[in-house]
């Protein structure tokens, strides 16, 4: 299925353009070509959209023939054999006459409910009957009927109604988006100009699948023709909108496109500075819109002001400062200033390693880390670091000796809560020496650091891109430790914190008997071993693997996972 179907009015526009274009036995080569490759039950459907010789006067116009002047707009519509069907699919519905019972299917591992799924081709003919009815120039009637089906899935919100393995918006094969976007149309039209406004913010918020709502622009394009009145609507909408709930997600974006339909990033910017909810994110739309139009330095100015804004949402902030940065290049000083309060507004691991690149950029990236990491201490962060942001923020900001201090401490005397999962591997592949070793020794300890980069994924924004450019953790993990020269005394206190958290991360899986982290337990004392092993020889790391062995005697399903591990180490116990 197109993920992004065309919308009717664009598919009609591009199809005339294209007929336009072709002589009549071009037009018939590509109709028989493309009758050629339909499936057989198909064949009949597009042959009957000719018509047979002789019965040329039998023709009916087409959906993208109907004049908006015999279009019906009567509305409401209280009788139609369309309408009794519905009522009577509903009442059947709220009644259980298709509900068997709830219970747990073995095909899909999950509960649903059973019993007879007939409605669900049933409610798609009177979507399709409803969409013939839209197209038919029946708008009256294709209004009703598109909300007495949707009134119709309301109904799935209690259990005995429905059947089916999923909510009953997804049983269907209809095209839910093209009905919403139909119905909104239908109510536009058939309502009075000056309520159309109000009487559409009444009804986008009673469509069947919220979040998935359609916009402005699909409810012109869900008809060959544009809706009418469309410079007199947009005051009114923008004016509707503006009195509405501005915390609403939905308010909001069709707010903006409101707004930039009416009068571009102009409007858009007036919104924005009137106070009132969902403030933010208009400011963050404002800039958008000015760079989409590349209006680079009015986006600059925009992005500024929003960024002295009170009552500013922490993730709206962030979220312009990137804009800023984005557009502040090549002036790296601007870049970085601006990455600091992305980061400071709304710490993640891509805003922090955006951070790192900028000041790289700058040349002094570990004097940046060392500032933040002040800021941090200072508890002046907008929301305070997470244990694995703040161990990677200290190490970027070269304190490994404060890490190791951090780890050789029982937890409950720590400053400051640390990710073993981001200092342990740090701290052993330095103290390992492993990166200036011979091919298999690196290619170890690369490995091993890129596991920190999995461990930190998940603080990482939802849907947002790695920097473009900018190194990974583990890329900038390995080339401070090329640079560091720490002393032997130095190395041998991290290989021993580093080792001591591995044993206290290990000991509670065993001792709490989670056998599921049993394999991952085995794997962090085979890279602890062979960390041991580089820094003070082999035996040194296969002693010390060996001694979980006897930790642990009875513990069978965890020495098994330990001889998974490192076969050799368990050969001669």
């Amino acid at each position: 299925m197109d993920s992004n179907p065309l919308s009717l009015r664009e598919m009609l526009t591009h199809l005339e353009q294209r007929l336009e274009r072709l002589s009549l036995p071009e037009m018939q080569r590509a109709l028989l070509d493309h009758a050629a490759n339909l499936p057989a039950d198909e064949r009949r459907t597009f042959l009957d959209i000719f018509p047979a010789p002789g019965r040329i006067s039998e023709v009916h116009h087409t959906e993208a023939s109907v004049s908006p002047a015999h279009r019906n707009l009567t509305w409401p519509v209280d009788s139609d054999p369309l309408l009794a069907d519905i009522d009577d699919l509903a009442e059947r519905i709220e009644s259980g006459y298709f509900f068997e019972g709830f219970g747990w299917d073995d095909e899909i591992h999950d509960q649903r409910s059973f019993g007879n799924e007939s409605w669900a081709d049933e409610m798609d003919d009177y979507f399709h009957a409803a969409r013939q009815a839209f197209s038919n120039g029946e708008i009256g009637l294709a209004r009703t009927a598109y909300r007495k089906l949707f009134d119709a899935l309301d109904l799935d919100d209690e259990v005995g109604t429905f059947a089916g393995q999923g909510p009953a918006v997804v049983m269907l094969d209809a095209n839910l988006h093209e009905a919403m976007s139909q119905y909104l149309r239908a109510v536009y039209e058939t309502s009075a100009p000056v309520e159309r406004a109000d009487e559409l913010s009444r009804q986008w918020t009673r469509l069947p699948l919220p979040g998935e709502e359609p916009s402005l622009q699909d409810i012109r394009d869900c008809a060959p023709e544009d809706v009418p009145n469309l410079e007199g609507f947009l005051p009114l909408w923008v004016g509707a909108l503006s009195d509405a709930d501005r915390s609403k997600k939905l308010v909001r974006t069709l707010l903006v496109e409101a707004a930039i339909m009416s009068g571009g990033p102009d409007a858009l910017g007036n919104l924005a500075r009137q106070p009132g909810p969902g403030r933010g994110s208009l400011y963050l739309e404002w800039v958008k819109a000015l760079r989409s139009v590349g209006d680079t330095d009015r986006a600059v100015d925009a992005a500024r002001e929003a960024l002295t804004t009170e009552a500013f949402g922490s993730r709206n902030r962030a979220a312009v400062a990137e804009e800023l940065a984005e557009l502040s290049a090549p002036d790296n000083a601007a870049v970085l200033e601006a990455r600091r309060i992305a980061w400071r507004s709304e710490p993640s691991e891509t805003r922090l390693l955006a951070l790192h690149h900028a000041a790289a950029q700058q040349g002094s990236p570990m004097h940046v880390m060392a500032e933040e990491l002040a800021h941090a201490d200072a508890d002046q962060q907008t929301k305070p670091l997470g244990r694995t942001l703040f161990s990677a923020l200290l190490l970027l900001a070269g304190g490994e000796e404060r890490a190791t201090r951090l780890l050789s401490l029982p937890p409950t005397q720590r400053e400051r809560e640390v990710s073993s999962a981001v200092l342990v591997p740090y701290l052993l592949v330095s103290a390992s020496k492993a990166l200036g070793g011979e091919q298999h020794a690196i290619d170890w300890a690369n490995g091993y650091l890129e596991k920190v980069d999995r461990s930190t994924m998940m603080f990482r924004q939802y849907g947002e891109p790695a920097q473009e450019g900018a190194p990974t953790l583990s890329e900038l993990f390995a080339s401070r430790i090329r640079a560091e020269v720490p002393e032997p005394a130095a190395l041998e206190s991290r290989l021993e914190a580093a080792l001591g958290q591995l044993g206290r991360d290990v000991d509670a899986i065993v001792s709490d008997k989670r056998r599921g982290e049993y394999q991952k337990a085995a794997e962090w004392l085979a890279d602890g071993a062979l960390a041991l092993s580089l820094a003070r020889g082999d035996t040194a790391g296969l002693s010390w693997y060996r001694d979980w062995f006897t930790r642990y005697p009875r513990h069978v399903a965890f020495r098994r996972e330990l001889e998974r591990a490192w076969p050799e180490a368990s050969s001669t116990t």
